[in-house]
C-alpha cells in the first residue's frame, strides 16, 4: 500500500506554522496550482497535480485539527531531516570526485544544479570548505545575487487580490481603515503579522459573507503566511520589489539612452526607488541587471554616497539635500536615536545596526502613542493602557512608553476616585457640591463617564430651583409658614442646595415640648412633645456626659429620628449623663435643645462565686465600672430582698469571709453594688443587688487514692469509697494538668474549670472509653451539699500508633508515607544505620520532628540524599501538650545492601529404582551468619508466591551457616510429597534486611 505524502512537504510549508488562516490560504493557492497544471501542465506536472488534489479533502480535514496537525508536522520535520540528510551524502559524493583543493564558480553552479537545487550557492560554499577546498573569484563581472522570492503562484493570488482592491501592496491593505497606523516594508514581522491577525479576526466577528469581506479575509489570512516571519517577509519584500522596479524600465530607457549610466543618473534612479519603498540594495540589483541586458555601461563612484539623499521612514519623502535634518513632509527627524540603544539610526532602515532593534515600527509606534494621548485626554484610560502596552510589546522597556503607562494609570486613578466622589454626593442628594465637582471633571476629563451623574445633577438643582423660587413668592406675600414646606421641598430635591438652607436658617424650628425619661431594664427611654411650627420635623438627639449639649455636634449622637421616642441602652454604668433633644427643619437645628438628666445606669456586681466551708462561706465579686463601694446583707434562710434587711456584714472592696457560723444552717446574703447619686452628692444609689444562699458544712475527706487502669482505649477508675454515706464522689475528666491541690475547698459553681464528669458505675469505680489522643487526668471530688473537696488527681496516656508505614527509594532519597491516627499533629522520626531505635531520644540516633502541616504539604517525606546504607526508620507519635510518646513503629530501608541467601532443593535417589532416600534445601550466603523462623511452603502445580499460597511442611526454628553453607533437611514424612518448595521468614522485618532468593524452577521440586 502506498504511504501518503506528508501534507506540510507538498503545500511547501514550514512545520512550525500552526495558525489554520495561514495554512487554509496555502491549501487555496496549491488547489489554483494544481487545477491549472492538471489541465495545462506537462505530463509530470498533470500527473503530480491529479494525485496532490485527491488529498485535498483529507488535507483540510487533518490540518484543521490540533492534534492531527501537530503529528503532521513532527513527521514533515523527520522527513525533512531524513532526506537532507541523503541529499547531503549526494553532494558529499559529487564533491569527493573533485581532486584539487580550488574550483571556479562554474563549478559551484554545477554542483547546485547536479544535486537538483536543493543547495544554495552559499550552502555549497560552505561545504566544499569543510572539504578544504576554495572557490576562486574568477573575473571583475558583477552578477546580479538570486534573492528568494515567493512562489509565483502564491504572488499572482496576492497581486489579482490586491488589484481587485486597487491597493499596491499588502503593506497598504495592512493600513487601510487604520488611519494614523500606516505599516510598510520597514515595519517588523510581528507588527505585521499583529495586524494581519487583527483584521482577520475583526471580519471573522462581524459575521459578514458579502464578496468584499471574504476577499478581506482573504488577504488578512496570506498576510499572516507571508509574515509569520522575517524569512517569509523577506520573499514577499523581493516579490514586491520586483514588482515595483518595474516603473523604473522608462526611466532608466531615458538614463541609458546613450548606452551609459552616469553617476548622477543612476543616484537619481536610486532614490526615485526609495521614493516608492523599495531599499538601495534591491534597486541597484535591479538597474545593474537591466543594463546588463542592454549591455550599457553603469559607472559608480565612491564619493557619490557622501551625496546620498535620507528617506523619511514616516511618509517615504525623500530629502531635499544631504545635509536635511527633518523630513519636509511630514516633519519628522530623519535620524532619531534607537529606542532600545540610543544609537543614531536613520528612519529610512527597517532595523538599527547596531543591536537590531526594529526601528522601522517607528511610524506604528508613533500613532500609537498619539492614539494613546488622545484616549488620556478624551477619559479612554483603558485604551490608551492597551495601546501603550502594544508599543512596548514591540519596543520593551521603551521610556517615553514606561511614562506615558504610568501617566495613564495615574490618570485613570485620578478619575475613577472624581467619579466616585461625584457618585457619593449624588447618592447623598448634595448636589450643588456635586456640581462643583462635575465641572472640575469636565475641566480634567470631559464629559466622559460622568453623563448620568450629571443628568441627574442637572435635573434634581432644577427642581430645587423651581420649588425654591415658589417659596420666595409666597414669603414675599407674607404666607411665610406655606413657604418653609416650599424650601424643604427644594432640599428634598438637593440636600446641599444653598439658597433654601440660608432662607431656612433664619428661621430655626423651636425645640421639642417636654422631655421625659423612663429605665425599663437596662435601656433608658427618651420621649417628648414635638414643637409646634409648620414643615417637615426631624430631631437629632445627643447624650453627654456632666451637662447638657448646647448644639447637635456638643456630645455624642445618639439618633436622628422622626420618631418622638428614643432608647438607648448603650450606656456604661456609674456615668451621670445629659441628654438634648434637637429640633431639625431643613437640615437646620432648633437654637436650643429640650433636655434631660443628669441619668444614672446602675449596674450589679459581676462574676459572683462562693464557697461553704466549715463555720465559714467566701464569696468573691467583681464590681462594676463607677461603682463607690459594695455592700452586703446578711440573714438566716432566704436571702434579704432590699437594702437594710439582715445584717450589714464587713467586706472588701471585691470579697467577703463570713466566720462563726452554724454548720448546716442556710445562710442568705443581698450583695449591692452603691453609686454616688449624681443629683445630691450627699446620696447613695443602690443597685437591684444579687442574691445568693449558702450552708456552712463540716469539708468531707478528699480521695487520695484514685487509680486508673488504661486497657486498649477503656479506662478502669477505682477509690476507697468515703465512710459517710452523705458524701457524693465525682470525678472528672479534663485533658491538661488541673490547677487543684488534694483537701482544697471549692463551691460546687467551680467544678466546670475540672473538665467534664465521668458517670460512676459503683460508690467507687467508674469506667469510661477514650476518644482522644495523649494524656488524660481524673480529679476526684467529694461533695456535700454546696461543697466539693478535690483529692488527688490521676492519669492514664493513649497515644495511637501511625499505621501504613512505608519506604519507597528515589534515587538518592528515601521517601517515607504513613497514615496519621485521629488527633495527631506531630511525629519524631528516629533513624540509625544499626538497629532500630528504641525511644526518640536513642543515642547514636538522629531524629527529625515533622508536624502534620509540613507531611500534608506532599502528602509524604523525604530524606534527601540518604547514604547507601541500611536505614532503620522508627516512627514516633508525639503529643506536644504533655510531651509524651507512642510506642513507635519500625521499618527497614536497605537502600540495595540487604544480605542475600540462595537456595535450592537437593534429592538423593537409589540408583536402581530411583527412590527418594533423602532432601534437604541447600543455602549459600557470604553474609549472613543465621536465620530465625523460616517456614518451609510447599505446593503442588507451581511454586508458591507467599507463606499462604500453599502448605506449610514445618518451621526451622534457627539455620546456622558454617563457611556460608547452610542446608534445611526435610524429615523422612515429607519425602513422598510431590510439588515445589520455596522457604520464606515468619519476621516481616528480616524480609527487608536479608533476600531470600530461590533458584530457577526445575530447581526448587521434590518429587
Amino acid at each position: 500500500m502506498q504511504q501518503r505524502p506528508n501534507f506540510y512537504l507538498i503545500l511547501e510549508l514550514d512545520p512550525s506554522v500552526t495558525d489554520w488562516s495561514v495554512i487554509e490560504a496555502k491549501i487555496q493557492d496549491k488547489r489554483r496550482l494544481w487545477s491549472t497544471q492538471k489541465n495545462q501542465g506537462a505530463p509530470s506536472a498533470r500527473r503530480k497535480a491529479e494525485r496532490y488534489m485527491k488529498y485535498l479533502p483529507e488535507m483540510a480535514s487533518i490540518l484543521k485539527n490540533p492534534e492531527s496537525r501537530k503529528e503532521e508536522a513532527k513527521r514533515a520535520v523527520q522527513e525533512t531531516k531524513q532526506a537532507k540528510k541523503k541529499q547531503l551524502e549526494q553532494l558529499d559524493q559529487l564533491i569527493g570526485m573533485f581532486h584539487t583543493s580550488t574550483v571556479s564558480l562554474k563549478d559551484v553552479r554545477l554542483l547546485v544544479q547536479k544535486t537538483g537545487k536543493v543547495f544554495s550557492e552559499r550552502e555549497v560554499k560552505e561545504r566544499l570548505k569543510k572539504y578544504g577546498i576554495t572557490v576562486e573569484q574568477g573575473g571583475t563581472a558583477k552578477k546580479q545575487q538570486t534573492r528568494p522570492k515567493l512562489e509565483p503562484s502564491v504572488a499572482k493570488g496576492i497581486r489579482d487580490e490586491l488589484d481587485t482592491l486597487k491597493l499596491a501592496s499588502l503593506y497598504d491593505f495592512l493600513s487601510l481603515d487604520h488611519t494614523g497606523s500606516p505599516m510598510n516594508a520597514r515595519s517588523s514581522p510581528k507588527s505585521l503579522y499583529d495586524r494581519a491577525d487583527s483584521i482577520y479576526k475583526d471580519l471573522s466577528r462581524s459575521g459578514r459573507t458579502d464578496a468584499d469581506t471574504t476577499l478581506k479575509m482573504n488577504l488578512a489570512g496570506r498576510a499572516k503566511s507571508v509574515f509569520k516571519d522575517a524569512t517569509e517577509k523577506e520573499r514577499y519584500d523581493n516579490t514586491l520589489a520586483t514588482e515595483v522596479l518595474r516603473e523604473l524600465n522608462n526611466p532608466l530607457e531615458i538614463a541609458g539612452r546613450d548606452n551609459f549610466i552616469e553617476e548622477k543618473e543612476l543616484r537619481s534612479l536610486l532614490n526615485l526607488a526609495k521614493t516608492k519603498g523599495v531599499r538601495e540594495e534591491l534597486a541597484l540589483e535591479y538597474i545593474e541587471a537591466y543594463a546588463g541586458k542592454r549591455k550599457w555601461g553603469v559607472q559608480q563612484k565612491q564619493e557619490a554616497k557622501k551625496e546620498r539623499l535620507l528617506c523619511c521612514g514616516f511618509c517615504n519623502t525623500l530629502a531635499e539635500n544631504p545635509q536635511a535634518k527633518r523630513c519636509v513632509q511630514c516633519g519628522q527627524e530623519l535620524i532619531q536615536p534607537c529606542p532600545k540603544c540610543g544609537h543614531p539610526t536613520p528612519t529610512e532602515q527597517a532595523v538599527c545596526t547596531n543591536c537590531g532593534c526594529h526601528t522601522g515600527d517607528a511610524p506604528l509606534v508613533n500613532a500609537l502613542m498619539n492614539d494613546a494621548k488622545n484616549f488620556i485626554s478624551s477619559g479612554h484610560f483603558d485604551q490608551a493602557v492597551a495601546h501603550i502596552a502594544r508599543v512596548l510589546d514591540y519596543w520593551p522597556d521603551w521610556q517615553p512608553a514606561v511614562e506615558k503607562k504610568k501617566q495613564a494609570i495615574a490618570y485613570k486613578q485620578e478619575h475613577d476616585q472624581a467619579v466616585s466622589i461625584i457618585g457619593t454626593l449624588v447618592a447623598a442628594r448634595k448636589f450643588e457640591a456635586a456640581s462643583a465637582k462635575a465641572a472640575k471633571y469636565v475641566r480634567h476629563f470631559g464629559q466622559q463617564g460622568i453623563a448620568v451623574h450629571k443628568t441627574k445633577i442637572d435635573q434634581a438643582l432644577q427642581s430645587a430651583e423651581r420649588a425654591f423660587a415658589t417659596a420666595e413668592q409666597m414669603r414675599r406675600s407674607g404666607k411665610t409658614e406655606d413657604a418653609f414646606d416650599k424650601y424643604e421641598e427644594a432640599l428634598s430635591y438637593c440636600a446641599d442646595f444653598f439658597s433654601a438652607q440660608a432662607a431656612l436658617a433664619g428661621s430655626p424650628p423651636p425645640p421639642p415640648g417636654k422631655i421625659t425619661a423612663q429605665w425599663i431594664g437596662q435601656t433608658l427611654r427618651l420621649s417628648w412633645h414635638p414643637p409646634k411650627a409648620r414643615g417637615k420635623i426631624s430631631y437629632k438627639v445627643v447624650r453627654k456626659e456632666r451637662g447638657l449639649p448646647v448644639h447637635t455636634q456638643d456630645g455624642q449622637p445618639i439618633a436622628d429620628t422622626a420618631n418622638v421616642t428614643v432608647d438607648d441602652a448603650d450606656i456604661s454604668p456609674g456615668m451621670p449623663y445629659f441628654y438634648g433633644v434637637f429640633s431639625i427643619r431643613g437640615g437646620v437645628e432648633s437654637p436650643h435643645c429640650a433636655g434631660s438628666g443628669p441619668h444614672l445606669k446602675r449596674a450589679e456586681v459581676r462574676q459572683v462565686e462562693h464557697t461553704a466551708g466549715d463555720q465559714q462561706v467566701t464569696i468573691k465579686w467583681q464590681p462594676p465600672k463607677g461603682c463607690q463601694t459594695v455592700e452586703v446583707w446578711r440573714r438566716e434562710g432566704p436571702a434579704p430582698l432590699q437594702h437594710g434587711q439582715g445584717t450589714k456584714m464587713p467586706c472588701s472592696e471585691d470579697s467577703l469571709l463570713d466566720t462563726g457560723l452554724k454548720n448546716g444552717c442556710t445562710y442568705g446574703y443581698l450583695i449591692l453594688a452603691q453609686f454616688q447619686n449624681p443629683n445630691d452628692s450627699t446620696r447613695y444609689l443602690f443597685s437591684d443587688g444579687v442574691r445568693l444562699t449558702a450552708t456552712p458544712v463540716e469539708p468531707p475527706a478528699p480521695i487520695l487514692d484514685l487509680t486508673a487502669d488504661r486497657r486498649d482505649r477503656a479506662v478502669f477508675l477505682s477509690w476507697t469509697a468515703p465512710t459517710k454515706k452523705a458524701v457524693y464522689i465525682q470525678i472528672r475528666r479534663i485533658q491538661s494538668a488541673p490547677d487543684v491541690t488534694p483537701g482544697q475547698v471549692l463551691s460546687v459553681q467551680q467544678l466546670s474549670r475540672f473538665g467534664v464528669p465521668v458517670p460512676n458505675t459503683s460508690s467507687q469505680t467508674a469506667q469510661l472509653t477514650l476518644a482522644t489522643q495523649g494524656q488524660v487526668f481524673f480529679v476526684p471530688l467529694s461533695i456535700v451539699g454546696e461543697t466539693a473537696v478535690a483529692g488527688k488527681p490521676a492519669s492514664v496516656t493513649t497515644i495511637d500508633e501511625v499505621s501504613d508505614f512505608t519506604a519507597q527509594k528515589n534515587g538518592k532519597n528515601i521517601i517515607l508515607t504513613w497514615s496519621w491516627p485521629v488527633g495527631a499533629t506531630e511525629v519524631v522520626l528516629a533513624v540509625h544505620h544499626q538497629s532500630f531505635p528504641q525511644t526518640p531520644h536513642a543515642d547514636a540516633a538522629h531524629t527529625i520532628r515533622i508536624t502534620k502541616a509540613e507531611y500534608d504539604r506532599d502528602n509524604f517525606w523525604e530524606l534527601r540524599s540518604a547514604a547507601k546504607e541500611k536505614h532503620y526508620f522508627t516512627l514516633f507519635v508525639h503529643d506536644p501538650k504533655a510531651d509524651i510518646y507512642s510506642s513507635g513503629i519500625n521499618l527497614l530501608e536497605t537502600m540495595g545492601q540487604e544480605s542475600i541467601v540462595r537456595y535450592a532443593v537437593k534429592v538423593r535417589k537409589s540408583f536402581f529404582f530411583k527412590k527418594i532416600k533423602g532432601a534437604w534445601i541447600q543455602l549459600d550466603s557470604d553474609t549472613v551468619e543465621e536465620l530465625e523462623d523460616i517456614a518451609v511452603v510447599l505446593k503442588s502445580k507451581f511454586p508458591p508466591i507467599s507463606k499462604n499460597d500453599g502448605t506449610v511442611l514445618f518451621v526451622q526454628k534457627k539455620v546456622n551457616f558454617i563457611e556460608g553453607k547452610a542446608k534445611i533437611t526435610l524429615p523422612e514424612e515429607y519425602l513422598l510429597h510431590k510439588g515445589f518448595i520455596k522457604i520464606f521468614s515468619n519476621k516481616p522485618l528480616i524480609t527487608h534486611e536479608i533476600r531470600l532468593l530461590p533458584s530457577a524452577q526445575q530447581k526448587l521440586r521434590l518429587g
